[in-house]
C-alpha cells in the first residue's frame, strides 16, 4: 500500500515555472515514533497554478504531493517531516515556501487487487485543524485615558508591541522575556533566576494573574526556556529549532501568561 499526501503551498516572493518532481531516502535509520525505519524512501511533486487569484502578498498558491509506502496511520508523521523539510529547503534556496496544516488530504494507492477489493471508493480522507474564530474586542477608551496617565517607557511599548505581533514563537518568547529582562534583572553578577526571585513587583503581578500559581516554579522554567530558546547548540543536543516539536510542547504553553504578565508589569510601572 502506498499513500498520496496533499498540502496547500504559497510561494511569496518567487514563483515555480512548472511542475516538479523529487525522490527522496534517508541515509541513516529514523524514528517518527512508529519504531524505526532504516531505509526511508519518499516521492515528491509540486504543481503550482497561476498566479491569479492569490491572496494579498502571495505570488503563487499550488499543492505539494508526498508519496510514501505506508499505510495511512503510520505515514502521517512522515508526510508531515517531508512537508516541512520541502518548506525549509525551498524557504532557504528561493524565498518563503509556506506550507497550510489547515486541511491535509491523503490519498491510499492500491498496489494489488486485494487492496482494490478493500478500498473500493473509500479512497480519500482529509483532516481538518480547526481555529476557532473570537470576534475582536471593542477599543475601551477609559481605560485607554487612565493608561494615558501613567508613566511608561517608550522602549518597552514597543519591545511588548513588537513581539506581541511575532508569528515565530521563539522569537515572541524571547521578545516578551527581553522586557522581565529589562525591568527586573538586577545587578549583573546576581543569577537571572535569583533576581527574579528577589522582585516583589514581579511576584505580585504574577500571582495577580495566577493565584494559586506556583511563582519560583514559574521563574526556573522560563528562564531555562529562554536559554533554550537563545542557543542552539544541535552537537549538545540543546535549544530549539523552528520546526522542533517541544517548542509547542513547552515554549508555546508559556506565551500566554507571559504576554499577559509582562503588561501587567508595564502598567505596575
Amino acid at each position: 500500500m502506498k499513500t498520496e499526501w496533499q498540502f496547500r503551498f504559497e510561494a511569496i516572493d518567487f514563483h515555480f515555472s512548472k511542475k516538479h518532481k523529487y525522490k527522496g531516502s534517508a541515509n541513516d535509520p529514523v524514528d517518527f515514533g512508529n519504531g524505526p525505519i532504516d531505509c526511508l524512501e519518499f516521492e515528491v511533486r509540486i504543481e503550482p497554478e497561476s498566479g491569479k487569484n492569490c491572496p494579498p502578498g502571495v505570488e503563487q498558491v499550488g499543492t505539494l504531493y508526498i508519496t510514501l509506502a505506508y499505510g495511512q496511520e503510520e505515514a502521517k508523521p512522515i508526510a508531515l517531516w517531508v512537508a516541512q523539510y520541502m518548506a525549509q529547503q525551498i524557504s532557504f534556496q528561493s524565498g518563503r515556501f509556506t506550507v497550510q496544516y489547515g486541511m491535509i488530504t491523503c490519498k491510499r494507492i492500491a498496489e494489488t487487487e486485494e487492496e482494490e477489493r478493500e478500498f473500493g471508493d473509500e479512497l480519500y480522507s482529509v483532516q481538518l485543524n480547526l481555529q476557532e474564530v473570537v470576534p475582536a474586542p471593542a477599543f475601551d477608551s477609559d481605560k485607554f485615558q487612565e493608561n494615558l496617565g501613567k508613566p511608561v517607557d517608550m522602549r518597552l511599548l514597543s519591545q511588548f508591541n513588537d513581539a506581541a505581533e511575532d508569528k515565530s514563537p521563539i522569537k515572541r518568547f524571547l521578545g516578551f522575556f527581553r522586557i522581565l529582562e529589562s525591568l527586573f534583572s538586577g545587578a549583573k553578577k546576581v543569577p537571572l533566576k535569583a533576581a527574579f526571585k528577589a522582585s516583589e513587583k514581579l511576584r505580585s503581578n504574577f500571582y495577580k494573574l495566577a493565584p494559586e500559581g506556583d511563582f519560583e516554579g514559574f521563574v526556573n522554567e522560563i528562564v531555562d526556556i529562554r536559554h533554550r530558546c537563545a542557543h542552539l547548540k544541535l552537537g549538545k543536543s540543546f535549544g530549539y529549532s523552528p520546526i522542533d516539536p517541544k517548542v509547542d510542547e513547552e515554549v508555546r504553553p508559556y506565551l500566554f501568561v507571559l504576554e499577559e504578565l509582562c503588561a501587567s508589569c508595564l502598567r505596575d510601572l
